[in-house]
């Protein structure tokens, strides 16, 4: 028997050994199945969120796109934002029927200058980060709506 046939009878050997002892993936009646996850959009979910009945401070995500004519090209950005679209659903929030406070950010883009190598301001905006109703809220922050 050659050194070649000697390889491939001991790697097959190894091979169906390996294939017999892997566990399953705990699936009952010892079928494997192919797992098939389903693929979801975190746009929908977050729509879908906004408007369950459980939600304290009900919100819509709203699609805005952000445009700036810079000297480096023009620079367009869309964004979804969180925002308010009801009131608070919660007694513990300054009552049912109190106002939502709408959370905002600042999003700043910047680019490095290839000329200068200089960071430029292309867009600083606020932007909608979602809804806020908490007890005794003075509301100091946010706004109301």
């Amino acid at each position: 028997m050659s050194i070649q046939n000697l390889f491939f009878l001991v790697t097959f050997c190894i091979s169906s050994a390996t294939f017999w002892v892997l566990p399953s993936a705990g699936i009952p009646n010892g079928s494997d199945q192919l797992l098939e996850f389903r693929t979801v959009s975190i746009l929908d979910e977050l729509q879908e969120l906004g408007r369950h009945p459980q939600t304290v401070c009900p919100f819509e995500v709203e699609n805005k796109p952000v445009e700036n004519n810079h000297p480096l090209g023009n620079v367009v950005i869309a964004i979804n934002e969180i925002v308010c679209s009801g009131t608070c659903k919660n007694e513990n929030c300054s009552g049912t029927g109190g106002s939502c406070k709408q959370l905002m950010t600042n999003l700043r883009v910047s680019i490095r200058n290839p000329a200068t190598g200089i960071p430029e301001k292309i867009i600083s905006t606020n932007v909608a980060a979602g809804c806020s109703c908490t007890p005794r809220d003075t509301g100091a922050l946010g706004e109301d709506v």
